[in-house]
């Protein structure tokens, strides 16, 4: 009969509710709260499996926090670390040349990377910003990854992988690297996947061109092949936070309504039944949360994998939250899956407040107007302390 009961409150509220007011058993939401657990894990198992995982090198961002260590880095204009204009950490890499038609700026001795076989590095991402003085953008940019020497070398063209305004820094989606790479990448004088030393960044423009020029490299790095992140060890304590805070969430906002309710209720010196009563009714409300919590398990199902150059999720750095961001404001953010997540949460609450409004009515006999009046104002507090869904 509960479970009944739990069920047509989603299809059926009113006649629902009826039924539970005559008899409420405090079992009813709990049982709620356990399936809403079980939607709430399937949710996060979902979102785990398009989190793509990967170690890389350095282990941070290192290589564009200091200019010269067991790495070197040289340019045609004046190098320095530059404090202001940086994306992560506290530095980014900068060459100012004056006057010119082109600036590069190389980075060597960074060890002997081995990119290709299975275990050898996969990819890798940098952030670059460049600016023109007249903003031009340039007519030729590459990327050049040293092997052993400067004059062996891979190449590759960045006219679509840098930013087209003159200021702003490029989104790091990623390079492939090795020998099944499919980036366009031109060998000159043989080199090797195998052993890559060191790299550089050119940028040219026209002899009409000629300005001051500035480059900014951040967080460069290279990553390995990925895994997902189901199969890390981490995904356990990953889902079990998700739980603990999904059930968190579901008595804060439970007491939050009821609690609302009472007071709005005594202001209007309404009498709607005893605590316990109001307390276990309106538990049933959230039995909506089950169906809102698997609608967005279904919509995750559509985003993209993501790979991201970090080895734990969520992330566990300041610096790895940032490029985190990146990667989800470019290919998740970006999609339709999202906007429809966050018209989910709010359909979600919304729904709430309307069971809760049915509820109110069929336990105190409220009209309807009010209890869509202490439904809203039970709403608006949850809100204000709490902001938005919290299943």
């Amino acid at each position: 009969m509960i479970v009944k009961d739990i069920f047509k409150v989603i299809y059926s509220p009113i006649k629902a509710f009826e039924s539970i007011a005559k008899k409420p058993d405090i079992k009813g939401p709990f049982i709620i709260l356990a399936l809403i657990l079980v939607s709430a894990a399937i949710e996060q198992y979902v979102f785990a499996s398009k989190v793509i995982l990967t170690t890389r090198t350095p282990g941070n961002n290192e290589w564009t926090e200091s200019i010269s260590s067991s790495w070197n880095w040289t340019s045609n204009g004046i190098i320095s670390l530059d404090n202001n204009t940086y994306v992560i950490g506290n530095y980014s890499v900068r060459s100012i040349v004056s006057n010119d038609t082109s600036i590069w700026m190389k980075i060597t001795n960074i060890g002997l990377l081995n990119c290709s076989g299975d275990e050898g590095y996969k990819r890798m991402s940098f952030w670059i910003n460049w600016t023109h003085q007249q903003g031009t953008f340039p007519s030729n940019s590459t990327l050049r990854l040293f092997s052993t020497t400067e004059s062996r070398y891979f190449e590759l063209s960045l006219a679509n992988l840098i930013s087209k305004t003159s200021g702003e820094w490029s989104i790091p989606a990623g390079i492939a690297v090795s020998s099944d790479s499919q980036e366009g990448w031109v060998p000159i004088n043989s080199p090797s996947w195998g052993n890559i030393t060191g790299l550089e960044f050119m940028l040219k423009w026209l002899p009409s061109d000629r300005a001051n020029l500035t480059m900014n490299i951040d967080d460069l790095l290279f990553a390995k092949k990925p895994s997902s992140f189901l199969t890390a060890a981490s995904l356990g304590d990953y889902i079990v936070v998700a739980l603990v805070s999904t059930v968190i969430g579901f008595f804060l906002t439970w007491i939050v309504y009821v609690g609302s309710f009472f007071i709005v209720s005594a202001g209007f010196h309404q009498k709607v039944g005893s605590w316990r009563a109001l307390f276990i009714v309106m538990g049933y409300a959230f039995a909506i949360a089950i169906a809102g919590v698997l609608v967005r398990a279904i919509l995750y199902m559509g985003l993209p994998a993501l790979s991201f150059p970090m080895n734990s999720w969520p992330p566990s750095t300041s610096a790895d939250s940032i490029r985190a961001s990146a990667l989800e404001g470019q290919f998740w953010f970006s999609s339709a899956v999202y906007p429809l997540a966050l018209v989910t949460n709010l359909g979600l609450d919304l729904w709430i407040v309307a069971l809760c409004a049915v509820s109110m009515r069929t336990l105190g006999g409220l009209s309807w107007k009010r209890a869509a009046i202490f439904a809203a104002f039970a709403y608006f507090i949850k809100f204000f302390l709490f902001g938005g869904s919290m299943i």
